[in-house]
């Protein structure tokens, strides 16, 4: 038997998984906590920051009726700025997401929140989505 096939196997599967494949149920995409050293290593090497991720959103939901977001994201998932309502002790899944690699806008909705310390998000955790821009 060749054991460089189940090595390479396991290898692609670890792979895949580190990018947010996972098995129904497991938790995926990697969530960085605004204040925290590792939010400011993966927002440094976006190629939007966040204050042009906030004139972005701000330009593309003005007069938008229930439009909302806090001023400043307060999560960075997968490479996107979350604008939305955080709680006291709660940070809700449902906001505004600005790529911060092309600026794309989608509103997603979700009954899931992640509290802090939390480092990926569950799977399945949008129930909904609205692409803005």
């Amino acid at each position: 038997m060749n054991v460089r096939k189940p090595i390479l196997i396991m290898g692609l599967i670890a792979l895949l998984h580190s990018l947010g494949f996972a098995a129904d149920g497991e938790a995926v995409g990697r969530i960085y906590y605004r204040g925290k050293k590792d939010y400011v290593a993966a927002i440094q090497a976006a190629k939007i920051t966040e204050k042009a991720a906030r004139e972005i959103l701000r330009d593309a939901v003005k007069g938008r009726s229930g439009a909302y977001f806090d001023t400043e994201p307060y999560l960075f998932v997968n490479g996107e700025y979350l604008f939305g309502v955080p709680e006291k002790d709660r940070l809700p899944l449902t906001g505004y997401y600005v790529d911060a690699t092309n600026g794309g806008i989608v509103f997603r909705k979700s009954k899931f929140s992640v509290s802090p310390g939390e480092k990926r998000l569950p799977a399945n955790a949008y129930e909904s989505e609205e692409r803005l821009k």
